[in-house]
């Protein structure tokens, strides 16, 4: 697999993806604006995904916090970089 083979495969195929088409469906209407929030939601997927569990026990409050504001500020990038979404 090239490269580029390799980023489209991701792009549409890993479990961001899955995360994104189970979010938005159809309502992204550009590939444009697809890589835009396909970007955003990866680097918080590989900040944040799965992080509790590898930890060896329930997060913490400052963990929780952070995680939560992270995710509102994800959402509100989102929203401030691709056309309107819903």
């Amino acid at each position: 697999m090239t490269p580029e083979e390799y980023e489209q495969y991701n792009l549409h195929s890993s479990q961001t993806a899955m995360n994104i088409r189970s979010r938005y469906g159809d309502a992204i209407q550009t590939e444009d604006d697809y890589k835009k929030i396909f970007a955003l939601q990866k680097a918080y997927d590989d900040q944040y995904s799965g992080q509790e569990i590898f930890m060896g026990g329930p997060p913490s409050q400052e963990t929780m916090v952070a995680r939560r504001t992270a995710e509102q500020k994800l959402q509100e990038d989102i929203k401030a970089r691709s056309a309107p979404i819903i």
